[in-house]
């Protein structure tokens, strides 16, 4: 073909993913005065640019030890949406759409059915829906899909009869369902030490809320509810073992840690307290019960000075 145009250069560029065909201008300089023309090809050029940025952005990004294969999805909620494939990570970030992560979110916590354009509508918008709701939806589909193909020649989000769902070929982890088995692991062994280990990844996990940019969708509060009452459950029982078992150096760490997501709690409050007194640090208890006393309810801090003398 090219012979056959006499082509003694070229330039090129993907014009469109995953499809064949050249688009083809002859003699160039013939044209120097049609700007239209010219403003086209450089939008092309732009796009492809900051695409190929974006990649190499991804590429240098983290990967998971658990991603084995490109079958190997990880995506975490806790403190924003990441999504971890074999060839990078996509994050709230670089999605820049808060419907979009909205939509993913959605479809993970319903990831065993489909969900039709309707029910999916209608849990997005609620009373503000749109009367395009379902063009909508479909853009936000189309724009995520094109995202995710950056990292993965798999679809996370595929269409069946039954509506949208997550693709269930794929291998999926994600933080908030590893959460909820090791606090249950943690519960079935007989062992202090093991119990303090499962309980140690528990609170490690919880980097912060889940999901933040959705928290306050009715279709998330429950969700919201059951893993940061697991959380806590998991750091109070972490703390108590730690203290049980003498090991001050770790429980002021991990009081310490948690206090960054819970830091108006009256539980961790205790803790923190009790390890400065473990440490000799009497001022610095001092000035942590001030703390409490400024940022508690009076019944709370009541209850907690009661724990104290205990």
């Amino acid at each position: 073909m090219f012979k056959k145009l006499q082509t003694n250069s070229m330039l090129a560029v993907p014009f469109r993913k995953r499809e064949k065909g050249f688009l083809i201008l002859k003699n160039p300089k013939r044209y120097i005065h049609e700007v239209d023309f010219l403003k086209a090809l450089s939008f092309v050029l732009v796009s492809e640019i900051n695409e190929q940025k974006m990649m190499d952005r991804i590429a240098m990004s983290g990967s998971q030890d658990n991603i084995l294969s490109e079958k190997d999805v990880t995506i975490h909620l806790f403190g924003g949406l990441e999504i971890f494939t074999s060839k990078g990570k996509l994050t709230e970030m670089e999605m820049k759409s808060p419907m979009c992560c909205k939509l993913v979110v959605l479809l993970l916590f319903n990831r065993h059915r489909g969900m039709t354009s309707r029910e999916l509508s209608e849990k997005l918008w609620g009373e503000r829906e749109p009367e395009n709701g379902t063009s909508k939806l479909r853009v936000l589909l189309y724009r995520f899909r094109n995202q995710f193909r950056l990292i993965s020649d798999m679809d996370l989000i595929i269409t069946t009869t039954n509506g949208y769902r997550i693709n269930p070929e794929l291998i999926l982890n994600t933080d908030y369902e590893e959460l909820e088995a090791v606090c249950e692991t943690a519960t079935q062994f007989k062992s202090s030490k093991q119990q303090v280990e499962a309980l140690k990844k528990a609170v490690k996990l919880y980097k912060s809320n889940l999901f933040p940019t959705g928290e306050a969708e009715h279709w998330q509060i429950a969700y919201n509810s059951k893993y940061h009452l697991l959380y806590l459950q998991a750091a109070n029982q972490l703390l108590e073992q730690l203290y049980q078992l003498q090991d001050y150096k770790e429980l002021h760490e991990f009081s310490t840690l948690v206090s960054t997501v819970e830091p108006h709690s009256p539980m961790i409050l205790f803790w923190l307290i009790v390890v400065l007194r473990k440490h000799g640090a009497m001022e610095m208890a001092k000035s942590q019960i001030e703390y409490a006393r400024a940022c508690l309810l009076k019944e709370e801090f009541m209850e907690l000075e009661v724990d104290q003398c205990q």
